[in-house]
């Protein structure tokens, strides 16, 4: 750890620097072994906010404020230093409050106290800034959609992480004062249905500007009270990650046009809350896809395998797909689905396949050779595999030899 000497030479240095972007990571320590430093900081002689108070000195001058943090009281501690200094902030342009799990309980929102929720909000307007990541905060009762965009008049990029049931309740009504927006990210949620109908807004809010939603790391409920809160007619991009998805998810989506312009679709590490319900989705699925006609571009992980296979359907459906990714699944289902769709005479244009499944023998040398002839363009990409180093490396040298064998093909 670096001696309180030297931490408070470095922290001055950053807060007299000219330097644009001032990234806080406390003691400079790299974020994962920040619950080291927590610990140390119970018995410090100079708290956090004294930290803070240096680099607050120059705020005029900040244009990206990026802190993280293992505990909860610094978030909040944090966020009520960053507002009370709202008004020297005027040449910020992103801010984020960023939490960084460590273990299973700090992902605990129904251990915090409402008293420990903290209300967070700006009391003068931020003109220039564009992206935002809030975590664990409430925001202000009293806040109508005109006072959140004469404040917030050039967002477009919203996150919210670990968004307890009150919380969530506030969200509607923060998101009808920002019709700007273009990308919003909800993380780590966990909501009940009993969270849902009592107090929210009694009509859906549109946000007809909004190309990009993510839903990661949260509950099924979470997800359809994200659907019923909110329109979202023009998004182009919905990434559903380590999610669960509430039973009438695909259904609704096809009753309800939910999504009529998407054109990518991520699906990664999702589940059915009733895992019973796993069994004879096919069907509620099939209208998943054909409620997605214009989509281009798709990601399927393992847990959908049986998703996977409807791409290969004779009845031909997401009729635009040109670009698929796949993370677990067999060399043969991959082979399966371009040679399908080619049979279709909807050929797959851009492939990728994840590393892991070529590293471990799940797609093999020859599965790559059978697809590589059928695509136009084949790629794999790390997603976050482990494994020993030379094996590694002699599969980084098979893919670039199979890329190269494409190269003069082609």
């Amino acid at each position: 750890m670096t001696e309180a000497g030297e931490l408070c030479t470095n922290l001055k240095y950053m807060a007299s620097s000219w330097a644009k972007l001032l990234k806080c990571l406390v003691d400079d320590v790299p974020v994962k072994t920040l619950g080291e430093f927590d610990t140390k900081l119970k018995s410090a002689e100079h708290p956090i906010s004294d930290k803070m108070s240096l680099l607050l000195q120059h705020a005029e001058r900040w244009t990206r404020f990026l802190f993280s943090a293992t505990q909860p009281r610094f978030i909040h501690l944090v966020a009520s230093m960053v507002r009370s200094n709202n008004h020297r902030l005027q040449l910020l342009t992103e801010l984020s409050l960023h939490p960084v799990l460590t273990y299973a309980s700090d992902f605990n929102l129904t251990g915090e106290s409402l008293a420990n929720q903290k209300t967070f909000w700006f009391d003068n307007a931020m003109p220039l800034l564009y992206k935002m990541a809030l975590a664990r905060c409430r925001f202000p009762d009293s806040i109508s959609p005109n006072s959140i965009q004469a404040i917030f008049p050039t967002l477009v990029d919203l996150k919210m992480s670990q968004v307890d049931g009150r919380s969530f309740l506030s969200l509607p009504k923060l998101l009808d004062g920002l019709p700007q927006l273009r990308a919003l990210t909800i993380i780590q949620t966990l909501c009940t249905r009993e969270d849902t109908l009592q107090g929210l807004y009694r009509r859906p809010v549109v946000l007809g500007s909004l190309e990009e939603l993510i839903v990661q790391e949260s509950n099924g409920s979470t997800l359809e009270h994200i659907f019923n809160l909110i329109s979202v007619p023009n998004v182009q991009s919905l990434a559903l990650i380590k999610t669960g998805i509430y039973n009438a998810f695909p259904g609704a989506v096809e009753n309800f046009s939910l999504l009529p312009n998407i054109r990518n679709l991520n699906l990664d590490g999702v589940w059915f809350e009733n895992k019973d319900l796993w069994e004879g989705m096919t069907p509620s699925f099939q209208k998943l896809f054909s409620a997605m006609p214009k989509l281009t571009s798709i990601h399927l992980d393992s847990t959908l395998q049986d998703l996977a296979a409807l791409l290969f359907r004779p009845s031909g459906l997401l009729p635009h797909l040109m670009e698929i990714s796949l993370t677990g699944l067999s060399g043969d289902l991959i082979v399966n689905i371009v040679e399908g769709r080619q049979k279709l005479r909807l050929p797959v244009k851009t492939l990728h396949i994840d590393k892991g499944s070529i590293l471990f023998g799940v797609v093999t040398s020859k599965h790559w050779e059978d697809v590589q002839r059928r695509v136009e363009t084949l790629r794999w990409f790390d997603c976050g595999t482990k494994g020993d180093p030379e094996s590694l490396k002699l599969f980084e040298s098979t893919v670039q030899m199979a890329g190269n064998d494409c190269d003069d093909g082609g």
